[in-house]
């Protein structure tokens, strides 16, 4: 189990970034954010600002170190995707900690993982232990793209929207059936990201993933996505798809036509045709 701490919603759905946004830095989380104060002879802090300070590259030091989507492994969909080896380089971008369990049967110990990024931009979840890493580096919780993944990780196999998340749509807005995820992409990715503090602009998949694409200079054509960026597909247009990235070519996605009652799952980008690329909101 890991424990995530909560989120203020943060943006509103039709604010536009402005020319002096830091938002950036904070969407992308490329650094460990700390403030720095500036005082007069007297001792008084006579300015502060946020500062961020990037990220140094580490070494994988375990013979082999497989990268997740996710860090609870008795899900299948958490199981490696991949695998780092003795020497390969990469970017730490935030800490998660398992909650350890020492009366189960067998005791479980807490295990700290880091969400990394490799030098081909794919990214996941590995063992700390496995790296030669020092220093400090932030919460996943508190990065927000990353954030807005593992709450789309946590609707797998989802058929049926929680309670929290249909709330915030109208009964019509749901089509035939009220809470199904299967036709509701927009929807799926739009709670994934509210978990993260951020609402989407409204409007289909397509004039959400435009209205990103055009305003932000975080995106890609790339199928390597950075965790938590949204997903576009050109498909069933005017409407289109969307979905939220897990890291390498993974997403989480809804599935199935409106009425078929499919539960959400994990598949690559090929799943669809017309891959726009991505874009971190």
């Amino acid at each position: 189990m890991v424990v995530v701490p909560a989120l203020t919603i943060a943006a509103v759905a039709t604010a536009a970034p402005s020319s002096t946004d830091n938002g950036r830095a904070l969407r992308s989380n490329t650094g460990v954010a700390s403030i720095e104060e500036t005082a007069d002879s007297a001792g008084l802090v006579t300015a502060v600002r946020l500062a961020h300070t990037p990220i140094e590259p580490v070494t994988v030091v375990a013979d082999s170190l497989g990268m997740r989507s996710c860090v609870n492994t008795d899900d299948t969909w958490c199981a490696p995707f991949t695998t780092l080896v003795a020497g390969d380089t990469v970017t730490p971008v935030c800490f998660l900690t398992t909650e350890a369990s020492p009366t189960s049967d067998p005791p479980v110990d807490a295990i700290e993982y880091l969400l990394v990024t490799r030098g081909d931009g794919t990214e996941g979840f590995v063992e700390r232990a496995g790296l030669d890493v020092s220093g400090p580096l932030p919460h996943c919780g508190t990065v927000p793209r990353v954030r807005a993944g593992l709450a789309a990780v946590d609707r797998i196999g989802e058929v049926y929207a929680r309670p929290t998340d249909a709330q915030y749509y109208a009964a019509l807005d749901w089509g035939r059936v009220y809470g199904e995820w299967s036709g509701d992409c927009k929807k799926l990715a739009a709670s994934a990201w509210r978990d993260a503090g951020v609402v989407l602009v409204t409007g289909h998949a397509a004039a959400t993933f435009d209205w990103y694409w055009y305003r932000r200079t975080d995106r890609g054509v790339g199928r390597i996505a950075p965790y938590g960026s949204l997903v576009g597909f050109a498909v069933s247009l005017p409407y289109g798809h969307i979905a939220v990235s897990i890291g390498g070519n993974r997403i989480v996605t809804t599935l199935g036509a409106e009425g078929s009652r499919t539960a959400n799952g994990v598949r690559t980008t090929d799943l669809y045709g017309g891959y726009r690329g991505w874009v971190l909101p």
